[in-house]
């Protein structure tokens, strides 16, 4: 099935004043380090696809020390096979970030996550910043958080829609919604009212995220 894709705008942000997101201890899974001793160089050919070039290059060593905590060898079946090193350490973070499971990581590199993020389009130097601020801060930027485009086929909208149509199937999936907007979103409000230099506005969807204590509006 072909992707329907809508741009959504996000107008503005208020930026909201809330205690800073506590750091969240990660749960434990099976550890990499003792499965990869388990597994003979015949079992890992069919798993990392250009073989030991690819390994090298992924410092694979390094990796399982630093996340054998976090990840499981599943995922690491899927990240693997991405070649750019910026991709690969994005899913990587975030995973590791976010306790993706599997599914939840192999959802996310078809849906291109990295490739629609504001933060694939920075150089080389800031994406490394800003992942590092991530794992080792718990620090999330808007770079990381929004995308461009979303993807809502799910509204079941066609052909030319006004923007209420829009705002009515979006409500109406607020689950479907919310999740494609990614994680740290919540629901505020709808038609919430405000009044701005003696005049009434009201913006159509109001959303709260808790890492970076901002509500985009919709």
């Amino acid at each position: 099935m072909q992707n329907v894709t809508h741009q959504i705008q996000i107008k503005d942000y208020l930026t909201a004043i809330s205690p800073t997101a506590s750091e969240k201890s990660l749960g434990k899974s099976p550890t990499l380090s003792d499965k990869s001793s388990q597994i003979s160089p015949t079992a890992s050919d069919k798993f990392i696809t250009p073989g030991v070039e690819l390994v090298s290059k992924l410092s694979f060593s390094q990796i399982v020390s630093t996340a054998s905590r976090q990840l499981s060898w599943s995922h690491f079946v899927e990240l693997l096979p991405l070649k750019d090193e910026l991709q690969r350490d994005h899913y990587f973070t975030l995973a590791s970030a976010n306790r993706w499971s599997v599914r939840q990581l192999r959802k996310e590199i078809d849906g291109m996550l990295y490739e629609r993020t504001a933060l694939s389009s920075k150089p080389e130097e800031v994406v490394k910043q800003e992942l590092a601020n991530v794992k080792d801060n718990k620090v999330v930027s808007p770079d990381v958080v929004f995308k461009s485009p979303y993807f809502l086929e799910f509204t079941g909208l066609k052909g030319l829609y006004s923007e209420k149509d829009l705002e009515d199937s979006l409500v109406a999936h607020l689950e479907q919604f919310i999740l494609e907007l990614g994680n740290g979103f919540c629901f505020a409000e709808r038609q919430k009212r405000m009044i701005i230099d003696g005049e009434d506005f009201y913006l159509d969807l109001l959303f709260y995220h808790h890492y970076i204590a901002l509500l985009p509006l919709i």
